[in-house]
């Protein structure tokens, strides 16, 4: 199941949910989640590798991640679990080694969501948001854009959602290039009810800073390289940063958030969203 951790409500559909701010439950001595702030949740997010990664439906490979201590899960305690808690003993090792996880254990455990579907959107369709924002960082050097389109075929297979998103100006051409940073989508949630996708891909379209362009032509496989390579040096880190401040700035310039010239930190969010909305899907009524 897909777990939430988010600033009002953590929990799942197999789990339930409870306030994050209620009774003390979470980040605190007598939960036992010591550790459970923002960074850690997102730590979490980015687990790599785990016995009970979505994918890896083979016992072998569940029990030699684990007896390796590739484990870069989370066990998490029920908020509503006993008054005395205990801590994960052997035991949980046991359970991952052998995929025995019910979700009724006091202590539950999490691993990263992207080994099912990476882009974040599947939890933010079952909860009928009204705009999503989904910034696709994943290494796709084909631009094949896999990840859109596995939630696509998910939130149709799953809710009955249907999303409708042209995603060719991600394309290369000849030079390596695409024609956009970012496209925007319509979602139709099963009952009738419209909202919107802005998709946002790491992507070259041959317009950005002269230091960008310079370690693109240095190393070919930039903005995709593995994500293997954990250990960025100061000049690529800095690269995929320049990279994605200027996407951000080609995103919130005046002729991409309509006809006035007023920047875009002067407008309330709803405003901002729906001037984008209004340039890039010109026939949907927001």
């Amino acid at each position: 199941d897909f777990f939430l951790l988010s600033k009002k409500y953590c929990g799942s559909d197999s789990t339930g949910y409870w306030p994050t701010k209620s009774d003390k439950r979470y980040a605190d001595a007598e939960s036992c989640n010591l550790d459970l702030d923002l960074s850690t949740a997102m730590a979490i997010s980015g687990a790599a590798v785990s016995p009970n990664m979505g994918t890896v439906p083979l016992a072998w490979v569940r029990g030699f991640l684990a007896v390796s201590n590739l484990r870069m899960g989370y066990w998490f305690r029920r908020p509503n679990g006993r008054a005395e808690p205990s801590y994960p003993h052997l035991g949980y090792l046991l359970r991952e080694y052998m995929g025995n996880l019910p979700t009724k254990h006091e202590y539950l455990n999490l691993s990263d969501g992207g080994h099912i579907e990476n882009l974040g959107i599947y939890t933010l369709l079952r909860r009928k948001c009204k705009f999503i924002i989904a910034v696709d960082g994943e290494a796709d050097l084909g631009m094949t854009r896999g990840a859109i389109s596995r939630v696509i075929r998910m939130a149709r297979q799953d809710m009955g959602i249907e999303i409708d998103i042209d995603t060719t100006p991600f394309s290369l051409d000849n030079q390596g290039h695409c024609q956009s940073h970012f496209v925007v989508g319509k979602i139709t949630y099963a009952d009738g009810d419209q909202a919107f996708l802005l998709y946002i891909k790491s992507s070259m379209t041959g317009n950005e800073p002269d230091d960008v362009k310079d370690y693109r032509r240095r190393n070919a496989e930039f903005p995709h390289q593995t994500t293997a390579d954990q250990f960025f040096d100061e000049e690529q880190f800095e690269a995929y940063r320049a990279l994605g401040e200027h996407m951000a700035a080609e995103l919130l310039k005046p002729e991409s958030i309509g006809t006035r010239a007023e920047p875009a930190n002067t407008l309330r969010t709803t405003e901002l969203f729906e001037r984008i909305i209004h340039r890039h899907i010109r026939s949907i009524r927001v």
